[in-house]
Order: C-alpha cells, then sequence, then structure tokens
C-alpha cells in the first residue's frame, strides 16, 4: 500500500503536498533487507569517496559538513569557492527500472526507454558506448543477485486511498522500502565517476582526502 504522508509546503489534497511511503508485508520487506546486504558490498566498491547518503556510515549530514569545511577553508585562504545544490525532484520515482533488469536491449526496449525518459534520439550513440547498460554491471554484482532485483521489480502494484483499482508501476526504485537508496545509489555512482573522470580531463579537480577512520 502506498501512504501519503503531507510534506506541509502544498495542499496534501495535490500530488506535489505529500511524499508517497510504501508499506509492505513483513515477509516481502525481510527478503528485500536481505537482499539489500548482499547488494550493498558491491555498491561500496564503486561509490566515490564523497558520495553520501544510504551508505554505511555516510549519511546527508555528512555532506553538509564537507561542503560547509571546503568553503570555510577557501575563505581563511581568501579563495574563491562554490557549490552548485542539484535537487532532483521525485528523485527515486524516475528512475528507470529498465536499466537494472535489461542486460541485453532490444530496438523496442531502446525505443520504449528513450520515449519514457524524454530523450532525445541524438543521445542514442551516448548511451549504446557505456560500458555497460546495467547499472549493476559497473559494480560486478553477480546474476543471481541481478536476478533477484529484477524479480523485486517486476509485475509490482499497489493501492492507495482514493483508488478502487490496483495500480502497476513500472519506474521507480520505491522509496520506504529496502532497495530504494541502494539501487538509485548505484546509478548516482556511475554518473558521479562520469563527472569525476570529466572534471580530472579539464584539470579542475578539487581532490580532498576523506578519512575513513574519523567516519
Amino acid at each position: 500500500m502506498l501512504q501519503h504522508i503531507p510534506k506541509g509546503i502544498a495542499k496534501a489534497s495535490e500530488a506535489s503536498g505529500s511524499r508517497g511511503i510504501l508499506l509492505q508485508d513483513h515477509f516481502g520487506k525481510r527478503v528485500h533487507f536481505l537482499l539489500r546486504g548482499k547488494l550493498l558490498p558491491y555498491l561500496m566498491r564503486i561509490s566515490r569517496a564523497a558520495q553520501m547518503g544510504g551508505l554505511p556510515k555516510r549519511g546527508t549530514d555528512l555532506a553538509t559538513l564537507l561542503v560547509r569545511s571546503h568553503v570555510h577553508m577557501c575563505e581563511a585562504q581568501n579563495r574563491a569557492a562554490g557549490a552548485l545544490f542539484l535537487d532532483l525532484v521525485g528523485a527515486f520515482d524516475r528512475v528507470h527500472r529498465s536499466i537494472y533488469t535489461i542486460d541485453t536491449w532490444s530496438p523496442t526496449e531502446l525505443a520504449d526507454f528513450f520515449e519514457s525518459t524524454g530523450l532525445e534520439a541524438e543521445h542514442l550513440e551516448a548511451f549504446l558506448d557505456l560500458a555497460s547498460l546495467n547499472a549493476l554491471d559497473d559494480a560486478a554484482v553477480p546474476d543471481h543477485l541481478k536476478a533477484l532485483v529484477k524479480v523485486a521489480y517486476s509485475n509490482s502494484w499497489f493501492t492507495t486511498e482514493g483508488l478502487s483499482t490496483l495500480t502497476c508501476t513500472g519506474a521507480g526504485t520505491r522509496p520506504g522500502e529496502h532497495l530504494g537508496d541502494p539501487l538509485f545509489n548505484f546509478v548516482m555512482a556511475t554518473i558521479m565517476t562520469d563527472v569525476h573522470e570529466t572534471l580530472g580531463a579539464h584539470d579542475i579537480l578539487l581532490d580532498i582526502p576523506l578519512v575513513e577512520s574519523a567516519l
């Protein structure tokens, strides 16, 4: 069941005024909890040191501390500093499940993916040039765990107040359940690595050592 929790920034009766949290039966949550534990070691292999949120000992509060420390350090050295904040609206809900469940894409699957994500045809070549078209492959997640993820996100549905019928879902990593944040972070790890390499190629990358023992 999908439970709506008011955000307090808009009318609760509007979709933008509440956050949908998935309520599952205990058995399903336990299975996803165990699968999460199996996936985390592979996620930690590819996550960037500065990637925070949904990772062991890496809460979002630590990211705030790092940014503030960087700005204060630059101020003390009379150096320019800046921070770019991007808010991904409905981030978990917008993740396309195909990047977890498809290994070899057919032309039809590619067409459906581009249509549902709003990508233009000009991005097709760059998409096909990716080292892997499955977000779990970059972390060398074994096939049996990938199969379990595929089952977890196949034929999913929910009910919610105000609807008399079931609603089938084909996108999103379902916030409020154990697989939501690690699967989202697999995608973000790939994106952050790409950004890191691009900045490094233009010689505008600043490395701030992170001492893991201090976490």
